[in-house]
C-alpha cells in the first residue's frame, strides 16, 4: 500500500504539474487572446474613424455637388425665362410685322390701282393729245385754205 500511495502521490503530483503547465499555457493563451482582442478593437476603432472621415468627406462632396447642381438649375431656369421673354417679344414683333405687311400689301394694291388708273389716264391723255394735234393740223389746213 505504500507503493500504491507513492504511485497515487506521484500521479497526483504529476497531475498537479500538468495542471500547473496547463494553467500557465491557458494564462499565456488568454494574454495572447487579450492582446489580439485589443488589437482587433484598435483596428475596428481606427477603421470606424477612417470610415466616418471618408463618409463625412463623401457627404461634403455630395453637398458641394448638390449646391453646384442647384446653381446650374437656377441659371438654366433664368436662361429659360430669358428665352421665353425673348420669344414673347419676337411674337409681338412678328405680329407687328404681319400687321405692317397687311398694311403695306393694301397700300401696294392701292398704288397699283392708282397706277393702273394713271396708266389709263395717260393713254387717254396721249390719245387726246394725238387728237388735239390732229385737230390743230386740220385747223391749220383750214386756215390755209
Amino acid at each position: 500500500t505504500a507503493k500504491v500511495e507513492t504511485i497515487i502521490k506521484d500521479s497526483e503530483k504529476e497531475a498537479k504539474e500538468h495542471e500547473a503547465v496547463y494553467k500557465e499555457k491557458m494564462n499565456g493563451l488568454e494574454k495572447v487572446f487579450d492582446t489580439l482582442q485589443q488589437r482587433i478593437d484598435e483596428l475596428q476603432s481606427k477603421r470606424k474613424v477612417e470610415t466616418e472621415h471618408e463618409n463625412k468627406k463623401e457627404v461634403r462632396d455630395l453637398e458641394t455637388r448638390l449646391e453646384k447642381l442647384e446653381k446650374d438649375k437656377v441659371n438654366i431656369l433664368r436662361e429659360k425665362n430669358d428665352l421665353a421673354a425673348e420669344l414673347d417679344k419676337c411674337k409681338i414683333e412678328v405680329g407687328k410685322l404681319m400687321s405692317e405687311k397687311v398694311t403695306l400689301v393694301t397700300d401696294l394694291k392701292s398704288e397699283q390701282e392708282k397706277r393702273s388708273d394713271i396708266h389709263e389716264e395717260s393713254e387717254n391723255c396721249v390719245s387726246l393729245l394725238a387728237e388735239h394735234a390732229k385737230v390743230q393740223q386740220e385747223l391749220k389746213e383750214v386756215k390755209l385754205d
